[in-house]
């Protein structure tokens, strides 16, 4: 089975129909049950596998038990759960009036609208280079996308996927025989096996951000236990990438269990991630990479290297090649942490704790010292800057973060009426230095004041006097917009 699925995805027309036939599936399965999109796929995967045999248009249910159809034992098992006769009945319908490629279209279109982008699967797979050979796990592994997308460029690579929920692996061994790939697909949980079934692998990948148990006593099971679990999983020069919450990485109930890991050398790197990566969630991941014989951490903030969306953010072949260069450097957005530091800073993994640490400014003097003031803008509200705003000119124009590209003031900056002379106290002086207040997107400017002229600095910027026999504004301005500026800068805003 070759259907080009991505590019069947990636057609708008053909998505379209697509769509359209997984809804139709949707509507059949409604009058039977409250349908799921495991029902949605087992529908699609039957619908696709009659179409391509040799009677194309019609089949009974016993017909899947045949071997012309050859449907594996363990897949049919699992679709008699979730589609009955009756509801098959109807399903083939549909049969006439569609390709086979339609419907192999939406036993992946469903995943992909839940799953959304696989360009975090994509990075782990940059991050780990699986070769031929090699042994990799894919622990509570959902769907198996991670090594459904990295089996596609590592076909000779061993790949094994353990989750405990049966209808995700149900779409997990659908997904796995429709592309051809010889995945195994373990219903169990990977971390309640030992002894002489423990098996070894050299490469692992685990996304932990949602797992959450807890004992019989209901004491709550830290993830760092999962990870040192998934460290013994790994063979000797062995290497893991595993997703986690953010807010794990410096909590002080896990810094015992950190501090264990990063004691043994197991902490290679911490990758701070984008938010809104992943479907329905704004949850805050970072990436940690395993492997042996580590005495520094590098620490990589990628929270701003990523394609933004409407919905949900992805990662790009640039952005990934970007996190893999800050893997290996010190610079704006990686710094390698020694053990000594980290143990001062009780063994967190905030790469914010570090920032300062990491660099000093050669002969700084504080700010204080060269300015003769720093406050903010005015806060006003939209209903007052309705009635404030005017078309005609006037000595006073508005000035927001919008009008600034590139450290300069653009564009038309808008009027404003003479009422906005009770602001008076936020209106600019010449060359005064705005500095944005959001670090996360750092903006500033030196801005010119002509005599007569009135510019009023909206909430959303620091308005910094500068003592100009002491600094010149320009020179402020560069050492923001520097590399260690900037890295100041976002430390003290966060």
């Amino acid at each position: 089975m070759t259907v080009p699925i991505q590019e069947l995805l990636s057609h708008a027309e053909t998505r379209r129909q697509i769509q359209k036939v997984s809804d139709r599936i949707r509507y059949l399965l409604r009058n039977h049950s409250r349908w799921n999109s495991t029902q949605v796929i087992s529908s699609a995967y039957l619908l696709y596998k009659v179409r391509v045999s040799q009677h194309p248009f019609s089949a009974s249910y016993q017909d899947f038990e045949e071997t012309e159809m050859r449907i594996p034992s363990e897949i049919w098992q699992g679709i008699q759960t979730q589609i009955s006769a009756a509801e098959w009945e109807e399903l083939q319908t549909l049969l006439p009036q569609y390709a086979p490629d339609i419907f192999a279209g939406v036993i992946f279109l469903q995943t992909e609208e839940e799953r959304g982008p696989v360009s975090l699967e994509r990075l782990a797979q940059a991050i780990l280079q699986c070769s031929a050979g090699e042994s990799v796990a894919d622990l509570y592994c959902g769907d198996s996308s991670f090594s459904l997308c990295t089996s596609l460029v590592s076909p000779e690579s061993q790949f094994t996927g353990y989750e405990i929920d049966e209808q995700k692996v149900l779409i997990a061994r659908i997904q796995a025989e429709f592309l051809e790939r010889d995945i195994e697909i373990c219903i169990q949980d990977p971390f309640e096996t030992g002894g002489e079934n423990q098996k070894y692998f050299d490469k692992i990948f685990s996304n932990l951000r949602y797992e959450v148990k807890w004992r019989e006593n209901h004491e709550r099971v830290s993830p760092w236990e999962w990870v040192q679990r998934i460290c013994e999983r790994l063979k000797t020069n062995g290497k893991a990438v595993v997703i986690l919450r953010s807010g794990s990485v410096w909590n002080s109930w896990d810094m015992e269990k950190r501090k264990n890991l990063l004691q043994k050398g197991w902490i290679e790197c911490v990758i701070v991630m984008p938010e809104r990566l992943l479907p329905y969630t704004d949850v805050s991941t970072v990436m940690l990479v395993l492997s042996q014989g580590h005495t520094k951490v590098r620490f990589v903030d990628a929270s701003r290297m990523c394609q933004t969306g409407r919905r949900k953010n992805e990662l790009t072949a640039e952005n990934i090649q970007q996190i893999l260069r800050a893997m290996e450097t010190d610079g704006t957005d990686s710094l390698s942490v020694g053990m000594a530091e980290l143990e001062k800073e009780a063994y967190s993994l905030n790469i914010d704790t570090y920032r300062m640490i990491t660099k000093e400014v050669l002969n700084g003097v504080p700010l204080e010292m060269v300015t003769e003031s720093i406050r903010r803008g005015a806060m006003i509200s939209a209903r007052k800057m309705d009635v404030l705003m005017t078309e005609k000119r006037t000595d006073i124009q508005y000035l927001s973060t919008g009008h600034l590209q590139d450290g300069v003031v653009e564009g038309d900056i808008p009027f404003l009426t003479e009422e906005a002379e009770e602001y008076a106290r936020f209106f600019l002086q010449d060359q005064d230095l705005i500095l944005s207040k959001n670090a996360s997107i750092i903006k500033s400017a030196v801005v010119p004041v002509r005599e007569g002229q009135k510019i009023l600095v909206n909430g959303n910027f620091y308005i910094i006097r500068l003592k100009k026999d002491r600094i010149h504004p320009y020179f402020l301005q560069a050492f923001f917009e520097s590399e260690q500026g900037e890295q100041i800068l976002k430390y003290i805003a966060e």
